[in-house]
């Protein structure tokens, strides 16, 4: 059982919504449990994509705007964060050919670890493979970038505060 003193200071700096915590502990306990993984958790955020772009559409929120390249991922992830209020700050920076999704490591109000206070390896982010799919489904080509960090295939790079998702825009999206 986690400390009070924890679990205020996730409450504290997070300001996660009691749906948030939900989700997040979820996550956290189904792969403490050993039945889900980073690998799991990104089948079922392609999986939910295409309902979650249906329940946006229907809510009247705006994905893309009918922007593509750059400017849809960013309105993308704008969209996406203000419907899911994701964190505090999400920014999206380009650099040729890539997009990086920066998602604020402290303020993220869905992380399996940070909310749901998860105590294993790796991450177990949905918003990699979600982001991309939206973003296809929007018509706009995008592949992660994935690196390989000694065992792991990495899809998320915790650095400096952010969690960073790489996009490569392929085509005409650039």
């Amino acid at each position: 059982m986690e400390s009070i003193e924890v679990v205020k200071k996730a409450v504290s700096e997070r300001r996660p919504t009691p749906q948030h915590v939900f989700f997040a502990i979820f996550l956290a306990s189904a792969a403490e449990s050993g039945i889900l993984t980073q690998g799991g958790v990104s089948l079922l955020a392609r999986s939910a994509a295409p309902r979650l772009r249906d329940y946006m559409i229907a809510m009247g929120r705006e994905l893309t705007g009918g922007a593509k390249g750059v400017e849809g991922v960013k309105r993308l992830v704008e969209n996406l964060n203000e419907t899911l209020m994701i964190a505090d700050r999400v920014l999206v920076e380009n650099s040729g050919d890539e997009v990086t999704v920066m998602i604020e490591t402290g303020t993220c109000r869905y992380c399996p670890k940070g909310v749901g206070l998860a105590e294993v390896p790796g991450t177990l982010c949905p918003f990699p493979h979600l982001i991309r799919e939206l973003a296809r489904l929007e018509g706009i080509d995008a592949e992660l970038v994935v690196e390989r960090n000694r065992h792991r295939v990495e899809v998320l790079r915790k650095e400096g505060g952010w969690c960073r998702i790489r996009l490569r825009l392929r085509g005409e999206e650039q």
